[in-house]
């Protein structure tokens, strides 16, 4: 999924900094990520002890070892240590280009105690191997689900090859379990192309300013509201916050620029003036680009404001943070921030060749299985959007499974579920049925959580989907990651039509449809035009396009209603919900989706 954009201006500061100034010129080629890994066995899939392509540097009773409890595939590193310990994996040196930007991304979870802390670096080397200088994210704490770390970088000037490492810590004075144990799983490190902005890039501007003592918001012209933060040296001390914030979730899964307005009245001094970085507060790891030291004497003018930019792809978890480090070599005056996407990842597809590299598939199911089988707990989780009680009012529930309700909200930021949806099979080891009811794909809680609904279904689990203005088409579930456990395949996103004559017909008989009044003309007046995969049963149509649609995938079974709550049905016809006859026919679809009984 490489798409090459022309690089419009990148300047390098200096070999020291890290940092790009960028003068941006518009562009209608998107920026991309390669899907090559430059890590030798990043998924620990090739045997050995060590495992091959990385070095082990571990205290005596610190062990690393591959085990089956893995994100994908057969294998995943395991660091087991004691509460007071240390362990360090290192790859093996890889090659890189100065001045190339490079994405590093794994999946992380850990047991034990609340003290560790879990510290990935890259290490730069010149071409004979000296270290020119090293970035590093962190995580905190046990993680009980693989989450996703994504940390972006600039390779500085005379970079010649890199060394990536992990550390996993526990101090001496943290109380817990005996032993600590990490897992982690598919570490990439892929080549960014070259940045190039689309014409119609969207762009988000924050004026996100701290007032801290000492600190001056001043007239100035140049400045976006005629205004800026100003911070003077010798009466500010270093580390001092000129912004933070704003914890935004406006920003889609995708690649994106944070570029920073600032001016300096010295630029003449070799010194660090301001540091800078990208963060997505309540994510796995916080830091998704940075930090960047800029020096004064990386700015071409004094007085004259310039872009700094950060390059960074914004992962599905947390609140974005654009922070600004004030450092003490001149005065300087700070601006904004704007926010520009270079490309987003609309679709799972998209988002699993950047996270797992997999560009033409989706990726397998969980490796680690449920301590009860999918689909034979006694509970149906009811994913409760628009229309629920109309799809599966209360009189019509199992009377000898236990419901358990996750609501759809709707924000200014998207769509979220009151009770976030799992993402891994354990979390859903009691649940025998799940119901979607007008539920957009983007509420299951991001890739993980819509590729372990998969999971479910794949493992034995039922599912029974229903139809409205946030489902299928809109819904976004095209290409998700659950796409392939449907029995229906969507023909686009506009797929919700108004029906013609609207009457519910029966395209085949069977226990579900059978002995039903029909004569008495149920009906849609919207429905989801879709087509019925070739292994799917349509036992309902309307107006020639599957509205009742019944399918297997892997060990779990699948039903879909078609139709929509919308609308009012033609005289002397009545709605599908509210026929006499729907009751015991969704009271069929669930038995045969709870295995009490066949069609």
């Amino acid at each position: 999924m490489r798409h090459t954009g022309s690089l419009n201006i990148k300047t390098f500061f200096s070999a020291t900094t890290l940092v790009a100034l960028l003068f941006f010129l518009a562009s209608t080629a998107p920026a991309a990520v390669e899907t090559r890994n430059l890590l030798r066995n990043g998924d620990f899939e090739e045997p050995g002890a060590p495992a091959p392509g990385w070095k082990i540097m571990a205290s005596p009773g610190e062990t690393c070892e591959l085990t089956s409890n893995a994100l994908t595939g057969t294998n995943a590193l395991k660091i087991s240590l004691p509460v007071a310990g240390s362990v360090t994996v290192q790859s093996d040196p890889f090659a890189v280009t100065a001045g190339d930007d490079y994405l590093l991304t794994y999946w992380a979870r850990g047991e034990g105690t609340n003290g560790v802390v879990n510290r990935c670096s890259m290490s730069w080397q010149d071409a004979k191997g000296k270290e020119l200088g090293s970035l590093a994210c962190h995580s905190y704490g046990p993680q009980p689900d693989y989450r996703a770390v994504t940390f972006a970088m600039t390779a500085p000037v005379g970079a010649a090859a890199a060394v990536l490492k992990y550390a996993a810590n526990v101090g001496r004075d943290c109380k817990g379990p005996e032993a600590t144990a990490f897992f982690i799983d598919q570490v990439r490190l892929t080549k960014l192309a070259k940045v190039s902005i689309p014409a119609d890039a969207p762009k988000w501007e924050y004026l996100n300013r701290v007032l801290q003592s000492g600190l001056k918001l001043a007239d100035d012209k140049d400045a976006a509201n005629g205004q800026a933060i100003i911070a003077e040296q010798g009466a500010i001390s270093k580390n001092t916050v000129l912004a933070f914030g704003p914890y935004t979730k406006e920003q889609p899964v995708g690649e994106y620029l944070a570029i920073f307005r600032l001016k300096v009245k010295d630029n003449t001094r070799k010194e660090p003036v301001v540091s800078l970085d990208v963060g997505a507060n309540g994510n796995f790891n916080y830091t998704l680009a940075g930090p960047r030291t800029v020096y004064a004497n990386d700015f071409k003018q004094a007085g004259v404001y310039q872009d700094v930019a950060l390059r960074f792809v914004r992962p599905d978890e947390g609140a974005l943070e654009f922070r600004v480090f004030y450092q003490g070599a001149t005065d300087l005056s700070y601006d904004k921030v704007t926010v520009i996407q270079l490309m987003p990842f609309r679709t799972d597809r998209e988002q699993v060749a950047v996270w797992l590299g997999e560009s033409g598939s989706l990726p397998p199911a969980v490796a680690m299985a449920p301590s009860t089988a999918a689909g034979t707990g006694d509970t149906v989780l009811v994913v409760a959007g628009l229309g629920n009680q109309t799809y599966f009012p209360a009189n019509m529930r199992p009377n000898t499974l236990r419901l358990a309700y996750s609501y759809l909200a709707i924000t200014q930021t998207g769509t979220v579920l009151d009770q976030p949806f799992p993402k891994n099979l354990e979390a859903l080891k009691g649940v025998r049925l799940i119901v979607l009811a007008d539920i957009p794909a983007s509420a299951l809680n991001g890739l993980m959580g819509r590729k372990n609904l998969r999971a479910f279904v794949e493992n034995g689990g039922s599912l029974l989907v229903f139809g409205g203005p946030f489902a299928f088409g809109k819904g976004e579930y095209a290409d998700s990651a659950f796409e392939p456990v449907l029995p229906i395949t969507m023909t686009g996103p506009w797929d919700l039509v108004k029906t013609k004559a609207g009457v519910v017909k029966v395209a085949k008989t069977s226990p579900i449809t059978a002995g039903l009044r029909w004569d008495e003309r149920p009906s849609l007046r919207y429905y989801h035009r879709t087509t019925a995969k070739p292994d799917a049963e349509t036992l309902l149509e309307c107006d020639g396009f599957p509205v009742l649609v019944t399918g297997r995938y892997g060990k779990g079974k699948v039903a879909v209603f078609a139709g929509t709550y919308l609308g009012e049905p033609a005289k002397g016809n009545v709605l599908l919900y509210e026929w006499s006859g729907y009751s015991e026919l969704l009271a069929r679809v669930v038995q045969w989706l709870l295995n009490y009984c066949e069609s």
